[in-house]
């Protein structure tokens, strides 16, 4: 063997990855794609409606990512929305499956992107890695088992889609904790008990933490050092997988403790499904025939075509350009061009999960209408006495994290523009629920209280977003 194929051989054998962990991943995430689709699906018309929350015709005007492309604007009518996830729903099973897996899987991250890029105002981190998993699973040999496709593999293959894999998940907890700049991190430590003391997220078992100061405080700091081993665990070199297993049961810890604190949708669900593929072979032992290591003649490295490396290796270089670029010691930003590249793969990316810093203050809307006569109804509630005092089940008071992002854009300043469609939606939608008490206007507020140290609260400020009158 020539010294740099056999050189190229070691590199490889160190990062490779088991294919029973590739396919259990596959699985996983496509029960978590079905999940998140009925989801979306229970307001469907709403979020991706003609007549929704967001309009069609405003998706290119204010999205600021050119290159960016939906199917679900070829056609407004319901008939194309309904087919549109008809087909995601039938793609996402066949993809569960493992029915013609590579058709499926591109189907699926096309149909994926379609429906994200429709509506970007509802989305969190979890959506970002959910696309980067359907895009980088192209070139995963996820394949190879629980398929209905499945055929006999005459060769081990190593593939640049593992180290792509690989570095993407290096990424995340990297540049989340570079991100994660402030003193709330950095010196106070009090990036939980802020976090905790946000009420729309904070969890029943969250509640019980948020009595313990010293635990909060440890667990800061714990969160930012366990991203960085993280880094560390995944890239290090293991032909045992020993360090990729320690990772995976560090993202296991770290994950379902945010998920059992914090309501956070289906995020640290995601979360956990992406590191399902850093389970090395020797979790599997009991149910291979054999263990056999592949020798220089089983790896067959000529069948990876040039061009699909180049693509590959360009894509890995874009999304690591792109992370870069989001901190401030990276003094190169991304030209116009490249952007539009990444924007229309949709590899864009930003891992600012309570970065730079948590935020610090409690904020909730309010929903004063008027009726004919002038009489005040609170519409969201479906009362008549409109209070403006926090609910102490603030986060009861969303029919999915949808919806929570949704509210919480809302009331960012920086996207002003949602606020004349989300208050004209809801204002028609109580009118067309309620034709016995039909209301003429609607105004919206938002409340808002800063978070301070020691569980204390400063009173709450009451702000106008938007008024909006009966069409």
């Amino acid at each position: 063997m020539f010294a740099p194929a056999k050189i190229r051989f070691h590199f490889f054998e160190h990062y490779r990855l088991d294919t029973l962990a590739l396919a259990l991943m596959r699985v996983a995430l496509g029960i978590i794609v079905l999940i998140d689709l009925a989801i979306r699906g229970s307001d469907l018309f709403a979020f991706y409606g003609a007549h929704g929350i967001w309009p069609a015709e405003y998706i290119y005007s204010f999205s600021g990512k050119a290159g960016m492309w939906t199917l679900n604007s070829l056609f407004q009518s319901n008939a194309w929305l309904i087919f549109l996830y008809g087909l995601n729903v039938l793609v996402a099973i066949t993809f569960l499956l493992g029915y013609k897996t590579r058709w499926s899987n591109l189907l699926l991250w096309i149909l994926t992107l379609s429906f994200q890029n429709r509506n970007l105002y509802i989305l969190q981190g979890g959506d970002d890695l959910l696309r980067l998993l359907l895009f980088w699973g192209l070139f995963l040999p996820w394949h190879q088992n629980f398929c209905l496709d499945k055929k006999p593999e005459k060769s081990n293959n190593h593939g640049l889609g593992e180290i792509a894999y690989l570095l993407m998940l290096a990424s995340i907890y990297f540049f989340s904790a570079e991100l994660k700049s402030s003193p709330q991190w950095r010196i106070e430590n009090s990036a939980v008990y802020h976090a905790l003391s946000l009420d729309i997220y904070r969890s029943n078992i969250g509640n019980y933490v948020y009595q313990f100061p010293k635990l909060m405080t440890f667990l800061s700091a714990a969160t930012l050092w366990i991203e960085y081993l993280l880094v560390i665990l995944i890239l290090w070199p293991s032909k045992k997988g020993y360090t990729r297993l320690l990772a995976f049961i560090l993202i296991l810890i770290l994950h379902l403790s945010f998920g059992l604190c914090l309501n956070v949708g289906l995020f640290y669900l995601i979360s956990v499904i992406a590191g399902i593929g850093l389970l090395p072979a020797l979790v599997f032992r009991k149910f291979k025939s054999s263990n056999e290591t592949p020798s220089f003649d089983k790896i067959s490295f000529h069948k990876f075509h040039w061009l699909k490396n180049t693509f590959v290796i360009g894509c890995i270089l874009l999304c690591l350009f792109i992370n870069f670029s989001g901190v401030k010691w990276f003094a190169y930003k991304p030209k116009k061009e490249i952007m539009f590249m990444a924007n229309a793969l949709r590899l864009d990316q930003y891992w600012s999960m309570f970065a730079p810093a948590v935020p610090i203050e409690n904020k909730w809307l309010v929903y004063l209408a008027y009726n004919h006569k002038g009489q005040q109804y609170d519409i969201y509630n479906d009362v008549e006495y409109v209070d403006f005092i926090k609910s102490k089940a603030l986060n009861s008071h969303f029919k999915s994290d949808r919806w929570k992002k949704l509210a919480e854009n809302v009331q960012n300043d920086y996207y002003s523009f949602l606020r004349p469609h989300y208050c004209a939606f809801f204002l028609k939608s109580w009118n067309t629920q309620h034709p016995e008490n039909q209301m003429q206007s609607l105004n919206l507020y938002s409340m808002q209280e800063s978070i301070l140290l020691n569980y204390k609260r400063t009173e709450p400020n009451k702000k106008i977003l938007c008024l909006c009158d009966e069409q």
